[in-house]
């Protein structure tokens, strides 16, 4: 990893149990409190002014660019199966279309 730590080797290792038991799960806190607090300092203050710039109420901005964000690396690299044409083009469609699927049965479905 980044850390320079071998997690599975943690993980595996029957010694490292307090490591991977109370170290692990504290670390994976941090992580999620680092990632909200990069997020409320400069996402937000980002989408707010892209609000007031494009006149959108922020509840709409935000499920629209939360959206966008989240679709289009599938439809980049769909669009790159595509432009590739050996016969990538099923597996560009067939992404797309289990993604749509995956969304529509799962996400919206629980």
């Amino acid at each position: 990893g980044i850390t320079g730590l071998n997690y599975l080797y943690l993980y595996e290792c029957g010694s490292a149990s307090f490591f991977v038991l109370l170290l692990m799960p504290l670390l994976i806190l941090v992580c999620f409190y680092l990632l909200g607090s990069t997020a409320d300092s400069y996402f937000s203050p980002t989408l707010a002014n892209l609000c007031d710039e494009m006149g959108l109420s922020h509840e709409v901005a935000g499920v629209t660019f939360l959206a966008l964000g989240n679709g289009s690396p599938d439809v980049f690299s769909s669009l790159a199966a595509f432009a590739h044409g050996d016969g990538d083009a099923q597996l560009g469609l067939g992404a797309l279309l289990g993604a749509a699927m995956f969304v529509l049965n799962v996400v919206l479905g629980s």
